[in-house]
């Protein structure tokens, strides 16, 4: 089990090639909670990722010395695909994130002195005139 930031990612290692089903306890068919190995003909080591408070994730806020959020949820490996066998196991696995603790210090400034800066724009000079026919045409007066 690795609890990364988001996501439980699970590995498992089998002594032989795994061609069964990986899946969260109740959720065997939901796409989301359970993966089919049925292709993977020639490796033993296998893995999936399960989003944090996904198929239906245990959260529980814990308190005390070690303060934060415990994450768990139960996996099923299933050798067959259809039928419960002696090898299967299921699996607890839990994510404990400890709460970041918020450290505060004061510094003292003194303030800083403000300087205005003004400028005294000019107003713009307007001409208007009156052309006869087009733009171009002739001044009127």
């Amino acid at each position: 089990v690795e609890c990364e930031d988001s996501v439980v990612s699970l590995t498992f290692k089998t002594k032989k090639p795994f061609t069964g089903r990986v899946y969260v306890r109740g959720l065997a068919d939901d796409e989301r909670c359970s993966r089919n190995f049925a292709s993977n003909i020639d490796q033993d080591k296998f893995s999936m990722k399960i989003q944090n408070g996904d198929c239906t994730m245990q959260r529980q806020r814990v308190t005390g010395s070690l303060e934060g959020v415990m994450f768990s949820l139960t996996i099923i490996v299933s050798f067959h695909s259809t039928f419960v066998t002696r090898a299967d196991r299921a699996y607890r696995c839990m994510c404990f994130y400890r709460n970041i603790k918020t450290l505060t210090s004061g510094v003292d400034m003194s303030s800083i002195g403000t300087t205005e800066l003004m400028d005294m724009a000019k107003m713009p000079t307007c001409t208007y005139s009156i052309h006869s026919g087009s733009a171009d045409g002739p001044t009127t007066v």
